[in-house]
């Protein structure tokens, strides 16, 4: 199945390739180099060293992605709102996620396009397993959680010192 190149490069030109992981010079995108794409992606930390997308269109509405996946990520106390957001956008994204895995195992693509949906793809999934962490860690900060444990372990040496 091909792809419309002009439509696919229009939506992946703002799509950074930050390494190469396929062969270029051969000047095409094989089937192993497509199998390998897809096995890296339902790898278990493909989105490692990804970046979250800019933006992204759902709907023919643009959304500033990284923006709203940072200020939630760094948003000091999350409401029920923001909760809500980040629950909505999940399916979205995968959405997203799971069409570019179809293209890069359905669509006649070069090597670069190949690569860009594949970087697009690990991106999105680091904003999915980013929004879903949201829920799970409210109103957690590590920094709260050491001084809690900090806390503790002090008045557990009081005990000891009264004790001798």
């Amino acid at each position: 199945m091909a792809g419309n190149d002009n439509e696919l490069d229009k939506k992946l030109e703002n799509v950074r390739i930050p390494y190469h992981i396929i062969d270029y010079s051969d000047n095409r995108f094989s089937d192993e180099e497509r199998r390998y794409l897809k096995n890296q992606l339902r790898s278990m930390f493909a989105f490692v060293g990804c970046v979250v997308p800019k933006s992204v269109t759902a709907d023919s509405v643009e959304m500033p992605l990284r923006e709203i996946v940072w200020r939630l990520l760094t948003k000091e106390n999350l409401t029920g709102q923001d909760i809500a957001l980040a629950n909505e956008l999940v399916p979205i994204l995968e959405m997203k996620m799971n069409d570019n895995e179809r293209m890069i195992g359905e669509y006649n693509l070069t090597d670069s396009q190949a690569e860009k949906l594949y970087f697009e793809a690990c991106g999105l999934l680091k904003a999915i397993v980013t929004l879903r962490g949201l829920d799970r860690n409210r109103g957690v900060r590590l920094e709260d959680a050491v001084n809690e444990e900090k806390v503790k372990d002090a008045k557990r040496l009081l005990e000891l010192l009264k004790g001798i």
